[in-house]
């Protein structure tokens, strides 16, 4: 695998410093398109305000793509189209990233106070999340990233993470809601809190409402997502359970995407042994994208509850699964479940099944590669909260 420098000096200091001033060139946020590894375009979702002069365009991409470069249009004080000048390649579109900078003349000063955050908001029932597996996978194959995008609808989207394994593992955490390329309604101020649980008890390891909030963001400032309001943290975790809970500041709705990323560069013993998400499935599925590294094959469970779920709020009573696997760009179906026993992998992991025949699990051996695990209901137009399960089993 290629080693990525993800900081260089004079970059890092000039995204630490643009994150921290009080932009008067604000808002503007775009994606990028990419066929066969290639950026072929940007979209841009919102042209901001303030610009009187052309941005600096900044393209990242976690899963290691390289080379692509873009120049931006502006008027009328707005970012109006963004231009490839270089299409790089290696890119794909869950892992890339547009990260749109102000130009010095359209920075003001740097504020003076630190951002007071809001009260607490209550800690949700974390019950219904997986317990760590027992086993350790046998091949070199490692999940990498896991992001989730589902509803925010009267409670968070909590996702659990097991880290198993030697030493401390360096872990990105990130959320989308305004920047999303997704046509339907979006959290429009995403935060985030991160949760450690050692006997038995849940503790705050982190809150972070913006970007720049948290001491890492100057750092990896090449990771944001170019709006001010999506916040990033990167923390290095030892072997344990965690909860990472995505919440709307201002006890909004709509729907957000959490991000779960590892580095290419860590080459530590500990590794991701399980992920999951709760969120609200609707008219628009829970969504979930996972990358895997390394070399080989690797069994990945994958599981949904709905209606055993230990939990008070609306429960989706009949889930369904599908698996699709991206290949050039393009995603196919890897394979479909309505209800446990349906994949022919179902006898052979009948103790890993919740009890509950509507809620379908499926067993595979994966290589390398980005995989989509979509919840929906079968059921046209029921809706509720479902728990997506990815496990690493033997």
């Amino acid at each position: 695998m290629k080693t990525h420098t993800y900081l260089l000096t004079v970059f890092g200091m000039l995204l630490a410093w643009a994150s921290q001033a009080q932009a008067a060139a604000t808002g503007a946020a775009a994606t990028a398109t990419v066929s066969g590894g290639v950026i072929t375009g940007f979209t841009v979702s919102s042209g901001g305000s303030g610009y009187a002069s052309a941005p600096t365009i900044f393209i990242t991409d976690s899963g290691g793509g390289t080379g692509a470069s873009a120049t931006a249009t502006v008027s009328g004080g707005a970012v109006t189209v963004i231009s490839v000048t270089a299409g790089g390649s290696g890119y794909t579109d869950s892992t890339t990233s547009v990260i749109i900078l102000p130009s010095s003349s359209d920075l003001d000063s740097a504020p003076t106070t630190t951002p007071t955050l809001p009260a607490d908001v209550s800690t949700p029932d974390t019950s219904s999340l997986p317990d760590a597996p027992t086993t350790s996978p046998s091949s070199g194959i490692k999940f990498f990233s896991l992001s989730t995008r589902a509803g925010i609808y009267g409670y968070p989207i909590p996702g659990s993470l097991t880290i198993k394994g030697d030493g401390s593992k360096k872990v990105l955490f990130r959320v989308k809601g305004p920047s999303m390329g997704f046509g339907g309604p979006k959290v429009e101020n995403p935060k985030i809190k991160l949760l450690s649980k050692a006997s038995g008890s849940w503790s705050t390891l982190f809150e972070v409402n913006d970007f720049g909030d948290h001491e890492s963001s100057a750092t990896y400032a090449d990771r944001a997502t170019g709006n001010s309001l999506e916040p990033l943290a990167v923390v290095s975790l030892v072997a344990g359970t965690y909860s990472c809970q995505f919440f709307e500041e201002n006890s909004g709705t709509g729907n957000g995407n959490m991000e779960i990323y590892g580095f290419e560069d860590d080459d530590t013993a500990a590794y991701f042994s399980s992920l999951s998400t709760r969120g609200y499935v609707s008219s628009y599925p829970m969504a979930g994208s996972l990358t895997l590294k390394g070399e080989g094959t690797a069994k990945v469970m994958f599981r949904v509850k709905g209606p055993s779920m230990s939990f008070g709020g609306e429960k989706l009573p009949n889930p369904k699964i599908k698996i699709l696997t991206k290949v050039d760009g393009v995603w196919s179906t890897v394979v479909e479940s309505n209800d446990y026993g349906d994949h022919e992998s179902a006898s052979e992991y009948a103790e890993r099944a919740t009890g509950n025949s509507l809620e379908p699990m499926i067993v595979l051996s994966l290589g390398e590669g980005t995989y989509s695990c979509q919840v929906f209901s079968e059921v046209d137009g029921e809706e509720g909260n479902a728990n997506l399960e990815v496990y690493l089993v033997d």
